[in-house]
């Protein structure tokens, strides 16, 4: 959606009509860069959890939420719902968290469901606990999460 929204943007401002000709020409003066719209991304940021979870089956990770302090708001990240089997460590891929360059992110979470065992059927979407990390301010390359963050179920 915000892709289309840019595009459009980038067209509207991108272009100039002259006259009643309805010639239409590109202004090379103009030009929008996602950083102008997102703002400050911080760059390439992964988040660690172990799966400790009591049912002792697999659990499927769908979703990052992070609260941006300087933002006061809860942010998402979805993940390819990535299935981590019973004790393994998921470090998710990096991904650029929109105006979180410098940023204190001082709570985290997982959106995740869980399987009982091999054959049982997938639960719901379920929140982990919050984490707290140890050191907040958001810089590239960062990775969230140590291995005391556990989803327990």
């Amino acid at each position: 959606m915000l892709t289309i929204a840019v595009a459009i943007a980038v067209g509207f401002i991108g272009f100039t009509f002259s006259g009643s000709t309805n010639e239409v020409q590109a202004d090379s003066t103009d030009s929008i860069t996602s950083n102008n719209l997102l703002g400050d991304a911080c760059k390439n940021v992964k988040f660690k959890v172990v799966n400790k979870h009591k049912q002792g089956g697999e659990i499927e990770v769908r979703a990052v939420k992070y609260y941006n302090r300087a933002n006061g708001s809860w942010q998402t990240e979805d993940v390819p719902n990535t299935v981590v089997k019973q004790g393994d460590t998921l470090l998710t891929n990096g991904d650029d968290l929109r105006d979180s360059e410098g940023e204190s992110i001082t709570e985290v979470y997982f959106v995740y469901r869980w399987k009982a065992g091999r054959n049982g059927n997938w639960s719901g979407e379920v929140d982990s606990k919050k984490f707290t990390p140890n050191s907040t301010v958001c810089v590239k390359d960062k990775v969230y999460g140590t291995s005391s963050w556990i989803i327990g179920g």
